[in-house]
């Protein structure tokens, strides 16, 4: 059984894999040995990798290493079952790594778009040759709100949930429709461009926003809130196999 943890800076998320399905899933928002321990149980964990854009503390790590030789932790020069073309590949986020594998697990051989629309919305394309040549970073919908109320004097801050008309008839709905409208029409028209230079392209959305936006999109999308775990996952499997 292999375990993943993604380190985030507000939560952990922590899945038990076996033959490449989730066996067990749950968050900590303050994780520690003792808790990692409880919730591995009596699961014969043979493996773990680990993905940090948050702290990972010393103990946990240490712990990690002396009870789990087959400890990976994600970093851009480990061996990817893909050919990674940005050319900052040091600077490239470990969601973004890991989303790419995941596509490339659930779609092998096939041009994908993977859009991760959390904090900020990203956007990774592979090809079914398995190269993957990057993509684009955009404020997400909560950021765009925040950045109108911060950045000027007397708009406010509104909440997500609402109506979002196609004309915005008040300051709450306009703000509203402009940041959720805006973010839509910018997935359909990156979709479309993407989709007129690559054929059969398979488009995967996850993070944060992905139910949210999924029913909004006027494109067939696959919505996978465990993308990032499943692609942590194929690159432990791959770098154990090989």
């Amino acid at each position: 059984m292999n375990l993943i943890l993604d380190i985030g800076n507000t939560r952990t998320k922590l899945a038990l894999f076996s033959n490449g399905e989730i066996r067990f899933f749950t968050t900590l928002n303050s994780p520690s040995v003792d808790l990692l321990q409880e919730k591995i149980g009596h699961n014969e964990v043979k493996q773990v990798i680990v993905a940090a854009t948050g702290s990972f503390s010393d103990d946990i790590k240490q712990w990690l290493q002396q009870h789990y030789p087959q400890f990976l932790q994600l970093h851009a020069d480990l061996a990817f079952p893909f050919q990674i073309k940005y050319l900052t590949k040091h600077t490239l986020g470990n969601d973004r790594i890991a989303g790419i594998a995941g596509a490339q697990a659930l779609f092998p051989a096939q041009n994908c778009l993977v859009i991760d629309a959390g904090t900020a919305i990203t956007y990774d394309f592979i090809d079914d040759a398995g190269i993957y040549w990057g993509g684009n970073i955009s404020p997400g919908i909560a950021m765009r709100f925040q950045a109108l109320h911060t950045f000027t004097q007397k708009l406010p801050l509104i909440e997500q949930k609402g109506d979002i008309p196609l004309m915005g008839n008040s300051t709450e709905t306009a703000i509203r429709s402009g940041g959720v409208r805006g973010v839509l029409y910018g997935i359909e028209r990156y979709i479309r461009e993407v989709s007129q230079q690559y054929a059969g392209l398979q488009i995967l959305l996850t993070g944060g926003d992905a139910v949210f936006l999924a029913d909004k999109i006027n494109y067939p999308i696959f919505v996978d809130e465990f993308l990032v775990l499943k692609g942590l996952n194929r690159i432990l499997e791959y770098n154990v196999q090989t």
